[in-house]
Protein backbone atom coordinates (compact mmCIF):
# COMPACT_ATOMS: atom_id res chain seq x y z
CA UNK A 1 0.00 0.00 0.00
CA UNK A 2 1.33 3.45 -0.82
CA UNK A 3 0.44 6.70 0.88
CA UNK A 4 1.55 10.24 0.42
CA UNK A 5 2.85 12.98 2.67
CA UNK A 6 2.05 16.41 1.35
CA UNK A 7 4.77 19.01 1.64
CA UNK A 8 3.41 21.94 3.58
CA UNK A 9 5.83 24.48 2.13
CA UNK A 10 5.81 23.72 -1.60
CA UNK A 11 2.71 21.52 -1.86
CA UNK A 12 4.68 18.73 -3.50
CA UNK A 13 4.11 15.06 -2.79
CA UNK A 14 6.62 12.51 -1.50
CA UNK A 15 5.82 8.80 -1.68
CA UNK A 16 6.35 6.40 1.20
CA UNK A 17 5.58 2.73 1.57
CA UNK A 18 3.23 1.30 4.20
CA UNK A 19 2.78 -2.45 4.67
CA UNK A 20 0.11 -3.79 7.03
CA UNK A 21 -0.55 -7.26 8.38
CA UNK A 22 -2.76 -8.68 11.15
CA UNK A 23 -0.24 -7.59 13.82
CA UNK A 24 0.30 -4.00 12.73
CA UNK A 25 1.78 -1.84 10.01
CA UNK A 26 5.28 -0.97 8.85
CA UNK A 27 6.18 2.45 7.51
CA UNK A 28 9.37 2.28 5.45
CA UNK A 29 10.67 -0.46 7.74
CA UNK A 30 9.29 0.79 11.07
CA UNK A 31 6.87 -1.73 12.52
CA UNK A 32 3.92 -0.39 14.44
CA UNK A 33 1.46 -2.24 16.55
CA UNK A 34 0.20 0.93 18.16
CA UNK A 35 3.47 1.72 19.95
CA UNK A 36 4.31 5.36 20.54
CA UNK A 37 7.97 4.61 19.80
CA UNK A 38 7.20 3.70 16.22
CA UNK A 39 4.86 6.67 15.87
CA UNK A 40 7.80 8.82 16.91
CA UNK A 41 9.97 7.11 14.30
CA UNK A 42 7.31 7.74 11.68
CA UNK A 43 7.10 11.40 12.61
CA UNK A 44 10.90 11.64 12.51
CA UNK A 45 10.99 10.04 9.06
CA UNK A 46 8.22 12.30 7.80
CA UNK A 47 10.11 15.31 9.14
CA UNK A 48 13.30 14.15 7.40
CA UNK A 49 11.38 13.68 4.16
CA UNK A 50 9.97 17.20 4.52
CA UNK A 51 13.46 18.62 5.13
CA UNK A 52 14.80 16.73 2.12
CA UNK A 53 12.02 18.11 -0.06
CA UNK A 54 12.71 21.62 1.19
CA UNK A 55 16.45 21.20 0.51
CA UNK A 56 15.77 19.95 -3.01
CA UNK A 57 13.53 22.90 -3.74
CA UNK A 58 16.14 25.31 -2.41
CA UNK A 59 18.82 23.78 -4.65
CA UNK A 60 16.59 23.49 -7.71
CA UNK A 61 17.89 25.72 -10.50
CA UNK A 62 15.56 28.65 -10.49
CA UNK A 63 13.76 30.54 -13.14
CA UNK A 64 15.39 33.78 -12.06
CA UNK A 65 16.41 35.67 -15.15
CA UNK A 66 18.90 38.28 -14.10
CA UNK A 67 18.25 41.82 -15.17
CA UNK A 68 20.87 43.54 -17.28
CA UNK A 69 23.89 44.33 -15.12
CA UNK A 70 23.10 41.58 -12.59
CA UNK A 71 25.40 38.60 -12.03
CA UNK A 72 24.12 35.06 -11.61
CA UNK A 73 25.43 32.39 -9.24
CA UNK A 74 23.83 29.16 -8.01
CA UNK A 75 20.24 30.13 -8.84
CA UNK A 76 20.55 33.67 -7.49
CA UNK A 77 21.03 37.07 -9.11
CA UNK A 78 23.26 39.75 -7.54
CA UNK A 79 23.69 43.46 -8.13
CA UNK A 80 25.88 45.99 -6.34
CA UNK A 81 24.36 49.47 -6.21
CA UNK A 82 26.85 52.32 -5.82
CA UNK A 83 24.48 54.58 -3.86
CA UNK A 84 25.35 54.52 -0.16
CA UNK A 85 22.64 54.16 2.47
CA UNK A 86 22.21 52.95 6.04
CA UNK A 87 21.30 49.32 6.80
CA UNK A 88 17.58 50.00 7.23
CA UNK A 89 17.38 51.96 3.99
CA UNK A 90 19.29 49.14 2.28
CA UNK A 91 16.72 46.60 3.50
CA UNK A 92 13.85 48.68 2.12
CA UNK A 93 15.71 49.45 -1.11
CA UNK A 94 16.31 45.76 -1.86
CA UNK A 95 12.69 44.86 -0.99
CA UNK A 96 11.54 47.53 -3.45
CA UNK A 97 13.67 45.74 -6.07
CA UNK A 98 11.75 42.53 -5.17
CA UNK A 99 14.97 41.12 -3.73
CA UNK A 100 16.64 40.88 -0.33
CA UNK A 101 19.77 42.43 1.07
CA UNK A 102 22.65 40.03 0.46
CA UNK A 103 22.63 36.82 2.51
CA UNK A 104 25.93 34.94 2.33
CA UNK A 105 25.12 31.27 2.94
CA UNK A 106 28.48 29.51 2.62
CA UNK A 107 32.20 29.90 1.87
CA UNK A 108 31.69 29.11 -1.83
CA UNK A 109 29.24 31.98 -2.22
CA UNK A 110 31.56 34.28 -0.25
CA UNK A 111 34.50 33.36 -2.50
CA UNK A 112 32.41 33.88 -5.64
CA UNK A 113 31.35 37.33 -4.42
CA UNK A 114 34.99 38.24 -3.71
CA UNK A 115 35.97 37.33 -7.28
CA UNK A 116 33.00 38.96 -9.00
CA UNK A 117 32.47 42.28 -7.23
CA UNK A 118 34.75 45.27 -6.53
CA UNK A 119 36.67 45.50 -3.30
CA UNK A 120 34.27 47.78 -1.42
CA UNK A 121 32.39 47.56 1.85
CA UNK A 122 28.69 46.77 1.53
CA UNK A 123 25.81 45.77 3.79
CA UNK A 124 24.76 42.18 4.35
CA UNK A 125 21.49 40.91 5.81
CA UNK A 126 22.87 40.09 9.25
CA UNK A 127 21.89 41.73 12.54
CA UNK A 128 21.63 41.20 16.28
CA UNK A 129 19.00 43.93 16.79
CA UNK A 130 16.51 41.48 18.35
CA UNK A 131 18.90 39.90 20.87
CA UNK A 132 22.38 41.23 21.50
CA UNK A 133 24.96 38.69 20.37
CA UNK A 134 22.46 36.52 18.45
CA UNK A 135 23.22 37.27 14.80
CA UNK A 136 20.57 36.30 12.26
CA UNK A 137 19.33 37.41 8.86
CA UNK A 138 16.36 39.75 9.02
CA UNK A 139 14.76 37.92 6.08
CA UNK A 140 14.83 34.39 7.51
CA UNK A 141 15.72 34.71 11.19
CA UNK A 142 18.48 32.12 10.66
CA UNK A 143 22.24 32.09 10.97
CA UNK A 144 23.79 29.35 8.87
CA UNK A 145 27.19 30.83 7.94
CA UNK A 146 29.46 33.54 9.30
CA UNK A 147 32.78 35.03 8.25
CA UNK A 148 33.62 37.42 11.07
CA UNK A 149 36.98 39.19 11.10
CA UNK A 150 39.16 38.27 14.11
CA UNK A 151 37.74 39.82 17.30
CA UNK A 152 34.39 40.55 15.65
CA UNK A 153 31.59 41.07 16.33
CA UNK A 154 32.61 43.29 19.23
CA UNK A 155 29.65 45.69 19.61
CA UNK A 156 32.10 48.54 20.16
CA UNK A 157 30.40 51.36 22.03
CA UNK A 158 27.32 49.17 22.51
CA UNK A 159 25.78 50.35 19.23
CA UNK A 160 27.04 47.94 16.56
CA UNK A 161 24.06 45.82 15.56
CA UNK A 162 24.43 45.43 11.79
CA UNK A 163 27.00 43.60 9.69
CA UNK A 164 28.82 44.60 6.55
CA UNK A 165 31.17 42.73 4.29
CA UNK A 166 34.56 44.43 4.37
CA UNK A 167 36.68 43.00 1.58
CA UNK A 168 39.60 45.16 2.67
CA UNK A 169 39.77 42.59 5.49
CA UNK A 170 38.13 39.78 3.50
CA UNK A 171 35.59 39.21 6.24
CA UNK A 172 32.66 40.69 8.16
CA UNK A 173 32.51 43.37 10.81
CA UNK A 174 29.73 44.79 12.97
CA UNK A 175 29.00 48.50 12.93
CA UNK A 176 26.23 50.98 13.68
CA UNK A 177 23.21 50.44 11.44
CA UNK A 178 23.23 54.20 10.75
CA UNK A 179 26.55 54.01 8.89
CA UNK A 180 26.24 54.26 5.11
CA UNK A 181 27.64 51.65 2.72
CA UNK A 182 26.91 50.41 -0.75
CA UNK A 183 24.16 47.85 -1.16
CA UNK A 184 24.31 44.40 -2.75
CA UNK A 185 20.84 42.99 -3.43
CA UNK A 186 20.16 39.31 -4.07
CA UNK A 187 17.32 37.84 -6.12
CA UNK A 188 16.43 34.27 -5.27
CA UNK A 189 14.17 31.63 -6.79
CA UNK A 190 13.12 30.71 -3.23
CA UNK A 191 11.64 34.13 -2.38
Amino acid sequence: MYGSFKSVVKHQTAVFETQCSGTGCAFNGCESSGSETCDGHMFTKLSKIQLSINDIWKRKPGAIVCKEGWKRYNGHGYHLFSKKMNWFQAQVFCRNQKTTLLQINDANEHNWLTKNFPIVAYWIDFTDIGTEGKWVTLSTGKSEYTRWHGGQPDNSGGKQNCAYNNYGKGSWDDISCKTTYQVLCEASDTL
